[in-house]
């Protein structure tokens, strides 16, 4: 990619060195990481809070060693293109966390 200064005869290349810098901090990016990361998080320690639950991470699909090992991560929705995201490791996570989502309903019942 080309730029063109204003007063400049000569296109002059586009020095892209920084860029991921630049973008990396930006206070929206950065904003979007941390809300992300604390989402994971969050997710995470209420899975791994139902042993029952969070043992079936270790199961197929996911397969982890360890429940732990999960670090609260689920894939979107959809893709870039706007295609449903129909990945047996997705649907896998989405039911662990309905099962979490019940437990905890269940407990605030018999409160």
């Amino acid at each position: 990619m080309v730029s063109t200064p204003p007063d400049a005869a000569t296109p002059q290349p586009v020095d892209w060195t920084d860029a991921g810098a630049r973008i990396s901090n930006h206070p929206k990016v950065r904003r979007a990481v941390k809300d992300a990361t604390t989402a994971c998080q969050e997710r995470r320690n209420r899975v791994l809070s139902h042993p029952g639950i969070a043992a079936r991470l270790t199961w197929p699909p996911l397969d982890y060693t360890q429940a732990e090992n999960w670090n609260g991560y689920v894939p979107p929705l959809r893709d870039p293109d706007g295609q449903l995201n129909r990945s047996v490791n997705r649907q896998a996570l989405m039911d662990i966390l309905a099962a979490v989502v019940d437990a905890e309903h269940t407990a605030s019942e018999v409160k």
